[in-house]
């Protein structure tokens, strides 16, 4: 049983607000675990606990750069391929692909920037 016109459009609509809403909500989680253990840190510290079982409980500076770097080439990545499929009307399959090709991209260039930073 083929779907209409009308109820494609407004599946795709639901589709791409449930996975924008998903990668917000990450996004805010993230940032929010990264204030808390931030401020765990500095409760431990001030508690005179040694640096050296400080950095044994917490994650590295460095792993907490990575997940920002990445968020913000998969959001960038995300709202460029958004920006292009507004303009590619009527939504439908390409709409999916352009973002699911911007999304891929944005991987990309998360995954360069991570071998430039190690490099």
């Amino acid at each position: 049983m083929p779907l209409s016109s009308e109820l494609r459009q407004e599946l795709l609509r639901s589709t791409v607000a449930l996975l924008v809403l998903g990668i917000l909500v990450g996004f805010i989680l993230r940032l929010l675990k990264l204030v808390l253990e931030h401020r765990l840190k500095m409760r431990v510290v001030d508690m005179g606990t040694p640096d050296t079982i400080v950095a044994q409980l917490l994650p590295t500076q460095q792993a907490s750069r990575a997940a920002v770097l990445k968020w913000v080439f998969l959001l960038t990545a995300s709202g460029l391929g958004l920006t292009i499929a507004y303009y590619q009307q009527p939504w439908g399959v390409p709409s999916i692909i352009i973002l699911l090709f911007s999304l891929a991209l944005g991987f990309l260039g998360y995954y360069l920037a991570l071998q430039r930073v190690a490099n």
